[in-house]
């Protein structure tokens, strides 16, 4: 397997699906209109698959909207897991969408660091949170200790809730790695 350094990385360019010919696109973009400005760039590049990307939206805004989790814990997992696998598309909009549900400047910042923990701003709770979305992105399975911590603290729903958030984004992140994705 060989392994691209960020120099000699390239991403796929695909057209964003501007005008909504489709009636299925045209609902959609309807829905994701941002007060006039149209869909954003991820909306306007899934769009070139109409009926995958309706689903998709479906997933996406169901784990925002009907996910048991609260919205803070949700951008915190959200933003640490694009900061590990750099998702920057994503995380232009979920460091706004952070600040908007409460996580402070200095969270936000100290979610990026590999050593978080050493800023003081996360609570036990958070850094729970924190660890389980490195364990996640590092996908080797979860210590004995985090196991445990988390099902004391989370209920199977609200762990398959946060796993699935987790899988979103961590696929969100690589796919605007291989395919162009302008940011906003």
């Amino acid at each position: 397997m060989s392994k691209i350094d960020d120099e000699q990385s390239q991403r796929l360019h695909v057209e964003l699906v501007s005008k909504a010919s489709d009636p299925l696109l045209q609902a959609l973009y309807q829905r994701l209109d941002r007060n006039g400005k149209g869909p954003a760039n991820i909306h306007r590049t899934l769009a070139n698959s109409p009926h995958i990307f309706s689903r998709f939206i479906d997933y996406a805004h169901g784990l925002r909207s009907d996910a048991d989790i609260a919205p803070a814990d949700r951008e915190l997992i959200i933003l640490r897991v694009l900061e590990r696998a750099r998702g920057e598309y994503e995380l232009s909009h979920h460091r706004i969408m952070a600040r908007e549900v409460g996580l402070s400047d200095a969270m936000i910042r100290a979610v990026a660091l590999p050593d978080y923990k050493g800023e003081g701003v996360f609570d036990d709770h958070q850094v729970l949170l924190l660890r389980f979305a490195d364990d996640y992105v590092d996908g080797r399975g979860l210590t004995p200790e985090i196991t445990d911590q988390l099902r004391h603290t989370f209920t199977d729903r609200q762990l398959i809730d946060i796993g699935l958030t987790m899988a979103l984004y961590f696929g969100l992140a690589h796919l605007s790695s291989v395919i162009d994705i302008p940011l906003d």
